[in-house]
């Protein structure tokens, strides 16, 4: 090109002969001269890597190792104590699931027990007042405990008309 020409402009590459040298320059721009425009072009190239879990990839691994020898062997006894200390929480939570399910069963049956002991005591309360010469107070204490345990069979539940509108599926 001839440089003496204002119109023209001169890009004369890096002064890079070999392959090693551009890597270890890899910031060089090539020179520019002359008075007009000139348009570069840059292109940027992005490399995104994900791993999921506790191990690196298996480069990565490689590279730790290049760095360390034990660096891989101490991940992998790292990842290991990891699963085994995650496993060890799922089984108390699994157990602890078990445990409430069983108190929640307890609970209810003993329930029923005390709901039983309770309705016997009114028909036998309700029996002796019928006999003792109150009719009236007799049948209501029977009948009483009566329609109550009926309605829990039919229902399976105390009749609560806020629970009912709050949460249908109590």
């Amino acid at each position: 090109m001839d440089t003496d020409d204002p119109q023209q402009s001169e890009i004369s590459p890096p002064s890079l002969t070999t392959p090693e040298q551009a890597l270890q320059n890899p910031l060089s721009q090539p020179t520019i001269s002359g008075p007009e425009h000139v348009q570069l072009t840059t292109t940027e190239s992005y490399s995104i890597r994900h791993t999921s879990g506790p191990l690196p990839s298996a480069d990565e691994l490689r590279q730790f190792g290049n760095i360390d020898k034990s660096l891989p062997d101490r991940i992998m006894v790292l990842a290991e104590s990891e699963q085994t200390h995650r496993h060890a929480l799922e089984n108390k939570a699994v157990d602890a699931e078990i445990q409430s399910k069983s108190d929640s069963l307890k609970l209810q049956f003993r329930g029923q027990k005390m709901a039983f002991c309770i309705a016997i005591l009114f028909l036998v309360s309700g029996t002796g007042l019928t006999l003792a010469g109150h009719p009236v107070a007799g049948s209501a204490f029977s009948g009483f405990i009566i329609i109550t345990i009926a309605s829990l069979f039919i229902t399976g539940r105390l009749p609560n008309n806020k629970t009912e509108e709050s949460d249908p599926n109590v």
